[in-house]
């Protein structure tokens, strides 16, 4: 083992060979007491920065406080919903029987589906839709990003399905939209 091999542990400071002992070589301590210690840290770290980001952000949004900016995003979301004819809101639009699930946000969510499925060359089942802005399609995009195929389409897994099955409304205006 050559020496540029070993390490030196970033909690305790005792050198190791990652090596050894079935450690990859992209270990950074010594032990599994140490490892934990090391994610405690990188936890404590990351809490701290969001402490610092949020204060910060909502002064850049221009709330003074955490409760000003939620009751200014429910009094947006009190808005949303029907609009006359237009559905307004996050939408879950499936490709096929069994293809992938798209999560969009639109002021016009019939109109939206409606373009979607002249460019799409399967038919298009709207699964549900939900009232939110464009922050909450975000998250929504970001909790299921590890099924994500492609821009805002992802994989039809259990998960996202039943998130759709208990939080969206399921649409009855159209049974399927071809384009």
């Amino acid at each position: 083992m050559t020496l540029a091999s070993h390490r030196w542990c970033v909690i305790c400071g005792a050198h190791f060979w990652p090596d050894r002992e079935g450690y990859s070589a992209h270990r950074l301590t010594c032990s599994d007491c140490c490892e934990a210690a090391f994610e405690q840290q990188e936890l404590q770290a990351a809490e701290q920065m969001l402490s610092d980001a949020v204060p910060r952000a909502l002064e850049v949004l221009g709330y003074s406080s955490i409760d000003e900016y939620a009751a200014a995003r429910a009094e947006a979301l009190d808005t949303q919903g029907d609009r006359g004819d237009c559905l307004t809101g996050i939408y879950f639009v499936q490709a096929g029987e069994d293809g992938p699930i798209k999560i969009g946000y639109s002021v016009d969510i019939k109109r939206r589906i409606s373009e979607l499925a002249t460019a799409s060359p399967y038919p298009l089942r709207l699964l549900g839709y939900m009232r939110g802005d464009g922050v909450r399609e975000s998250e929504i995009q970001n909790s299921f990003a590890r099924y994500r195929i492609h821009g805002e389409w992802f994989f039809p897994s259990w998960r996202l399905k039943k998130l759709i099955h208990q939080e969206a409304v399921q649409c009855d205006f159209d049974e399927g939209v071809d384009g």
